[in-house]
């Protein structure tokens, strides 16, 4: 998506880059996320949903 978006609008290039990267750097972090303690169904993480965030 973002290299297209940059070929129509070069003078968006630098941005593009940028929201690429933190896209790979969330997309690595949501995926150690989910092999995590704390993960849904899992028992370690059970009764930890949003209600025990508040």
């Amino acid at each position: 998506m973002f290299p297209g978006l940059a070929e129509r609008h070069p003078s968006l290039a630098p941005t593009l880059e940028r929201l690429g990267r933190e896209h790979e750097r969330i997309a690595v972090l949501l995926r150690g996320a989910e092999a995590g303690p704390f993960r849904r169904g899992s028992a370690e993480g059970a009764g930890r949903g949003r209600a025990a965030r508040r």
